[in-house]
């Protein structure tokens, strides 16, 4: 399966379950097989301040939230080109895993595609 039949179902899920999947109500969704998705999925993030969720093509959900900031702190971090961001994946937020950081786009393309848990040098 590609990763846009992977949030397609997910989607899917979402529509026909009672209960909840955990995500915020405003979430912007960005398959990694479409081109430039990393480029996209900063946009949503630096730009727009809304949560990413990005699907790769074995199906694993990576979840990137905007940390709440100042006027003055978002404009240097636009200036440095980065944001700072919770870091969660499916199965991994239920247990308190995850990690904040500060995000580039090429930051977001590695860790929503390496395998393996989170970097445990910059985890919570």
């Amino acid at each position: 399966m590609t990763a846009s039949d992977h949030m397609h179902d997910l989607v899917l899920r979402a529509m026909i379950r009672d209960d909840a999947l955990g995500y915020p109500a405003v979430l912007d969704l960005v398959p990694s097989d479409i081109p430039d998705w990393p480029s996209i999925a900063w946009r949503h993030l630096a730009d727009e301040l809304h949560p990413v969720l990005v699907v790769d093509d074995r199906g694993r959900e990576t979840l990137f939230t905007p940390a709440p900031r100042g006027y003055l702190a978002r404009r240097l971090d636009r200036v440095r080109r980065r944001v700072p961001v919770d870091v969660t994946r499916r199965g991994e937020r239920e247990s308190g895993q995850g990690l904040h950081t500060l995000v580039d786009r090429r930051a977001i393309e590695r860790l929503a595609t390496s395998d393996g848990p989170l970097p445990a040098a910059v985890a919570r």
